[in-house]
């Protein structure tokens, strides 16, 4: 599962799940029809994190591109497209479609954690790290845990294996 916003893990179990199935269902029955449906951000995230989640790149590009059809101004819809351009490892397009939000909330978790993956695809380590340091110090404290795996990560594919633990 992609590890943007933790809100929407809680939003898939027990009673979430079904929606969630629900959402995807009607999606896919919709294509399947060649028509075309309203779906709101919320179900466009989750039927792209689907699709995501199981390595379907083709079928999350094409739920990315309707999200952003039905809604072009939105922010967790373009985060899904960023994090589509890393699994797809297009880095630069990935900085590309972050930028623009990064004037606005440039301590964003989300745009920290992308952008620091995305430089770590274009093997620029250390201002990975640095990145990354900087999502440990975020506010949120939900957010912490997965930017300490990152750090490691990233440290490990630094060969820094002492900072890695640390």
């Amino acid at each position: 599962r992609h590890t943007h916003l933790f809100e929407e893990e809680s939003s898939l179990n027990f009673n979430g799940e079904e929606q969630a199935r629900k959402e995807l269902t009607r999606y896919i029955d919709m294509l399947s029809a060649k028509r075309e449906g309203f779906f709101d951000v919320e179900e466009f995230s989750v039927i792209i994190s689907h699709y995501l989640d199981h390595f379907q790149l083709r079928e999350a590009e094409v739920a990315v591109n309707k999200g952003l059809g039905q809604h072009p101004d939105s922010f967790e819809l373009s985060i899904s497209k960023a994090y589509l351009r890393l699994y797809q490892n297009k880095p630069r397009e990935c900085l590309l479609i972050i930028g623009r939000y990064e004037l606005i909330s440039p301590n964003n978790p989300d745009l920290l954690f992308i952008k620091a993956e995305a430089y770590s695809q274009l093997d620029r380590l250390d201002q990975a790290i640095v990145l990354a340091k900087q999502g440990v110090k975020s506010i949120d404290k939900l957010d912490r845990p997965r930017f300490y795996i990152q750090l490691a990560e990233f440290y490990v594919k630094k060969e820094s294996y002492l900072d890695a633990i640390a």
